[in-house]
């Protein structure tokens, strides 16, 4: 997964400053232990690597993928594991998918639209009250 990573953020020619924050999520991400609430779809061409997706199972009928990367030398890759993925979590009851932050960014929002989504959540900042 991590060479896998590495190989998304040099075919997208990212400076590592521009990769930090995802990358150490990805860190945290691969160091919990999984407790039958994770799923995490791969594709491979013979052994080797080329998209990922984990994702969270939430209650109800609900998940969240948190991340989504892939080899993009190879076309169609992203809708293939994302169709692969949605098959994988809808035998697992999932019906609902939260699809990673888009952080505002332009093309991972245009991404999502593409799929057709039935709604956005709205994200909310919350802190503590000032006392005085």
């Amino acid at each position: 997964i991590m060479k896998l990573f590495h190989a998304w953020a040099t075919n997208k020619k990212l400076h590592p400053r521009e990769i930090k924050n995802e990358h150490e999520a990805l860190l945290r991400f691969l160091s919990f232990e999984n407790s039958g609430t994770m799923i995490t779809t791969g594709i491979f061409i013979q052994d080797r690597l080329i998209a990922f997706s984990p994702n969270e199972l939430l209650s109800g009928k609900y998940a969240v993928m948190h991340f989504e990367k892939a080899d993009d030398t190879y076309v169609g890759i992203y809708a293939y594991l994302m169709e692969e993925n949605a098959k994988i979590l809808m035998r697992n009851g999932v019906k609902y998918l939260n699809f990673e932050q888009d952080l505002g960014l332009a093309g991972l929002r245009l991404s999502k639209k593409s799929f057709y989504p039935i709604g956005f959540l709205k994200k909310y900042r919350i802190s503590p009250l000032s006392t005085g």
